[in-house]
Formats: structure tokens, sequence, C-alpha cells
């Protein structure tokens, strides 16, 4: 009785058509390891890479632009 209760408990039902149904789904692997995290890195990157542009493109422009309107 016991034995036939633990059987019953372990076939558990998976909604992938690839996981049989007499075992526990597994996690799901990533095919390749390393992959998102290299596609972060190198957004991360662009990004701080682009404001830095920005940051030292204003500081050369606003001085630019205030002497060529003859502000000063």
């Amino acid at each position: 009785m016991r034995a036939e209760r633990v059987v019953a408990a372990n076939q558990v039902f998976s909604m992938n058509a690839f996981e049989p149904a007499n075992r526990k789904a597994q996690p799901a692997r990533q095919a390749k390891a390393g992959t998102q995290e290299a596609a972060t890195f190198d957004l991360n990157t662009g990004l701080i890479i682009f404001m830095l542009g920005l940051i030292i493109g204003f500081v050369f422009a606003v001085p630019y632009a205030v002497f060529m309107l003859g502000l000063e």
C-alpha cells in the first residue's frame, strides 16, 4: 500500500511534451552557457561609452556654442 502511494506520487503530470510522465520535471538548462551574460555585458559597455560620449560632447559643445554666440 505504501509503495503504491509513493509510485502514484511520482507520476508527475508535465506540460512539457518531451518530459516523460513518470519522472519529475528537470529545470530547463541553457543550450549555451554565458550567452546572456555576454550580451548584457556588451549592452552595458555600449551604454557607458555612449553616456561618456554625451557628457564629453556637452562639455565641449556648450562653451563652443557660448563663444560662437558671443555671450561671453
